[in-house]
């Protein structure tokens, strides 16, 4: 009985030290153009950023930073991100190679209605951002090999519904045609 309260005491303190909630957050910059997701550990954060068309290649970046007492710095290349967690949300600034935009993203409560996919295969990343909006669902992605390109449109196989566990994505490289299977990201 001794070892069980002792269990749960520990069990207790610790939840106190990890934020509670998804810790998934998701978002845009750019008026909209621009899709975001992040995932927050107790020391840790991945933020995405995924363009669209010509906002591709200008905006979209995988930041992994450190993350201490609900704030992060992250830098690769021409891409920053300093952001703040606060509850539910995440605020900050995100500079990709048009300027400095404000990052405003807000944390995945039901998973039905949003998620972030991705998958690391070597040094390739296949990510994909989706939320609903006014009950419409709205979905970004890309797949690229290296932080700066080239980068291609992601996009879900068929239209899901109800976001999933995973979701099923295509793109064509220039090499052809390819799908592949993305796991909802839940931790990094």
């Amino acid at each position: 009985m001794r070892a069980f309260a002792i269990a749960l005491l520990l069990a207790s303190c610790a939840a106190d030290t990890v934020p509670s909630g998804s810790g998934v957050f998701v978002g845009t910059l750019d008026g909209g153009r621009v899709f975001a997701a992040s995932v927050w550990q107790p020391d840790r954060v991945l933020i995405y950023t995924c363009g669209v068309d010509a906002t591709l290649p200008q905006s979209t970046a995988w930041l992994l930073g450190n993350t201490e007492s609900g704030n992060v710095e992250a830098a690769d290349g021409p891409f920053s991100v300093v952001a703040t967690r606060e509850g539910e949300r995440v605020e900050g600034s995100f500079v990709g190679m048009d300027g400095p935009q404000d990052l405003q993203l807000q944390e995945i409560a039901s998973p039905e209605d949003a998620g972030f996919f991705a998958l690391i295969d070597g040094g390739c990343r296949t990510a994909l951002v989706a939320f609903r909006e006014a009950g419409n669902l709205r979905f970004q992605g890309a797949h690229f090999c290296d932080a700066l390109g080239p980068f291609f449109q992601v996009t879900p196989v068929l239209p899901p519904e109800v976001l999933g566990g995973e979701l099923r994505v295509r793109f064509d490289d220039g090499a052809g045609e390819q799908e592949l299977v993305l796991p909802r990201l839940t931790g990094i």
